[in-house]
């Protein structure tokens, strides 16, 4: 069972990834929840080890600087299901079921289409 804190940036990160389909750069993750950049990698780091959330370098096609390529977060189906059964357990919408199976369909679509 992830803590509070973990509930939170999985929340966050799910948020964001929305938005974001290659994936979260840490430093966007921290700057949404308020916290430095080295806490909001930590955190990630310990939900990776969970198998909440996995990570990939992604590089742009098109660069406009060279650089190396950006660590990418996501979250995993089980980050997904932990995510909604963690809310379910503090009196969440009852309908985070259907939410969750509606993410992971998402998920599914956006990882068919990169591959």
């Amino acid at each position: 069972m992830p803590t509070r804190r973990q509930v939170e940036t999985l929340q966050t990160l799910l948020q964001l990834f929305g938005d974001s389909p290659a994936g979260v750069h840490y430093t966007t993750l921290a700057r949404r929840m308020g916290v430095s950049k080295w806490a909001a990698y930590d955190m990630l780091r310990t939900l990776e080890e969970k198998g909440l959330v996995e990570r990939h370098c992604h590089t742009a096609k098109k660069r406009a600087r060279g650089g190396r390529p950006r660590l990418m977060f996501e979250p995993t189906r089980e980050g997904i299901a932990a995510l909604a059964d963690a809310l379910g357990d503090e009196g969440g919408e009852p309908e985070w079921t259907s939410v969750s199976e509606a993410l992971l369909e998402s998920i599914d679509t956006l990882t068919a289409k990169e591959a």
